[in-house]
């Protein structure tokens, strides 16, 4: 009868154990979060509301609603005989004011939490760059690059903003800026895991192909927002990017699913 006991206590804690393994946890349904896009109607109403600005010759709009630069438009009014001459302050300044009044534009619930990455010309020369080389000159303009987006201290994949400056005006806005997305406490799926999910899988990225074993080297792994397109919505998911040698893959955390795989050496 004791023994009996003692079964039944032992499976009882089996049980309680397979409850709480992380890998049990449910994902909340209304994760990942996602974008739709635009119907006919929202681009026109959002081509309406950019026709009222003054970057509107410089500036279209994507199928999910995000602004970017359209410098080819025949509206887009660009002198090559602009130069300007500000200081990196100046240009510093008039980029975060750029930023706060076309806010609701861009999609920036907090325009303090913009942080600036970059100052460049639009060939892409730095700003430091460019002092150095041409010290007695100006470019036409300057483009000014946002650090990407953060929340929940987890970076978001290509959610950068940024602005061409004239020595005058703001000539264009863009970048992707995301707001109301779902970012779960925990995860089912911590770095080794999502390293394990991979062992004995072949990944191919083109004409590339790897088979992740125990001998795999690995470089530094990080935990990010990644953004995953489809026909007609745009997924927010909460991954893993993993570099096996040579390879860049990205896994989600709550899930396990390999969002991507590519080789990027």
């Amino acid at each position: 009868m004791i023994t009996s006991f003692k079964y039944c206590l032992y499976f009882i804690l089996l049980f309680l154990l397979w409850g709480c393994n992380g890998s049990d946890l449910k994902i909340d349904p209304n994760y990942p979060s996602y974008i739709k896009e635009l119907s006919d109607e929202e681009q026109l109403r959002v081509l309406g509301q950019l026709e009222q600005m003054p970057v509107s010759g410089c500036v279209a709009v994507s199928r999910f609603g995000f602004p970017l630069f359209d410098l080819k438009n025949e509206l887009c009014n660009v002198d090559s005989l602009w130069r300007i001459s500000d200081d990196f302050e100046t240009i510093n300044n008039r980029a975060m004011q750029a930023f706060s009044d076309y806010a609701y534009f861009l999609n920036i619930e907090k325009p303090a939490d913009v942080k600036i990455a970059r100052i460049s010309t639009i060939n892409n020369i730095s700003y430091e760059q460019f002092s150095e080389l041409y010290p007695d000159s100006a470019p036409t303009m300057w483009l000014v690059t946002s650090a990407p987006q953060v929340k929940n201290e987890l970076s978001i994949r290509s959610a950068i903003l940024q602005v061409l400056l004239s020595p005058s005006d703001v000539v264009a806005v863009g970048g992707n800026w995301f707001n109301d997305f779902l970012v779960l406490a925990n995860e089912k799926f911590d770095e080794q895991a999502a390293k394990d999910l991979l062992l004995n899988v072949k990944l191919k990225s083109g004409s590339s192909s790897i088979l992740i074993n125990e001998n795999t080297f690995w470089y530094a792994s990080k935990k990010m927002v990644v953004p995953k397109m489809h026909a007609r919505k745009m997924e927010l998911r909460v991954c893993w990017v993993l570099y096996p040698k040579g390879w860049s893959v990205t896994v989600d955390v709550y899930s396990g699913e390999i969002v991507s795989s590519e080789k990027i050496s």
